[in-house]
């Protein structure tokens, strides 16, 4: 009888190197989806207490983004939400909601740049103490050539007033700060979009104190 042929002895090296690049693909693919997961349920969990409030917006929004959808008009209003968490390591837990809206200049455009304002509240949450920041500043949006508008570099600069700023081991020295950001925006449907920015805030060594705070920020919002 013909002793049946056994293709791992023929190329044992071969097979084991597939082997082993396919396991190590996968655990990346779980990896990821893990990270993505721990993402997620970190962003609902920071949703549970505003939820009313974002009902009400949406309330309120409802009609504008209703009429908006049947037009080609570019949507200068934007209404969001980002949720942020620091980019280094920190003595004290520390996670940022911020509310938003800002105005787009469509017709003073700057070749693709285009300037706006852009104004906002933070919920500040410093181990476990919770502070507010109100916050003014020039933005800008520049539409990513070849996406057809669905994707835009964004950044802004702006001037925070914060309502407390000594949180025991976190001490930002004062309350006005001043931040600076970059991101990019993606279009979910002509009026909805999600957003990420990172930023950085301190005051410019005007106080003693001056612990910069630099966070990654996610987000959404809607257009009107």
């Amino acid at each position: 009888m013909r002793q049946a042929l056994n293709i791992t002895s023929l190329y044992p090296d071969r097979l084991k190197a597939i082997v082993i690049i396919e396991l190590i693909q996968l655990a990346n693919a779980t990896y990821t989806l893990q990270v993505l997961s721990a993402l997620f349920s970190h962003f609902m969990k920071q949703l549970k207490p505003i939820k009313p409030i974002l009902f009400l917006a949406w309330l309120t929004l409802s009609p504008f983004v209703i009429a908006d959808s049947a037009s080609d008009r570019p949507l200068s209003h934007n209404l969001g939400l980002r949720l942020g968490t620091p980019s280094t390591h920190q003595n004290v837990s520390i996670e940022t909601r911020d509310f938003y809206l800002r105005y787009s200049f469509e017709t003073l455009n700057i070749g693709l740049l285009i300037p706006g304002i852009e104004a906002g509240i933070t919920q500040l949450e410093v181990a476990a103490e919770k502070a507010y920041s109100y916050s003014l500043g020039p933005i800008f949006t520049i539409p990513i050539m070849g996406t057809n508008n669905i994707f835009s570099l964004t950044g802004h600069g702006k001037i925070h007033w914060l309502t407390q700023y000594d949180f025991g081991r976190k001490h930002y020295g004062g309350p006005i700060q001043a931040s600076y950001g970059v991101g990019v925006k993606g279009q979910l449907t002509p009026n909805l979009y999600i957003d990420y920015i990172w930023q950085h805030i301190s005051n410019g060594d005007r106080y003693s104190h001056n612990p910069s705070l630099e966070t990654h920020n996610l987000g959404f919002g809607v257009g009107f």
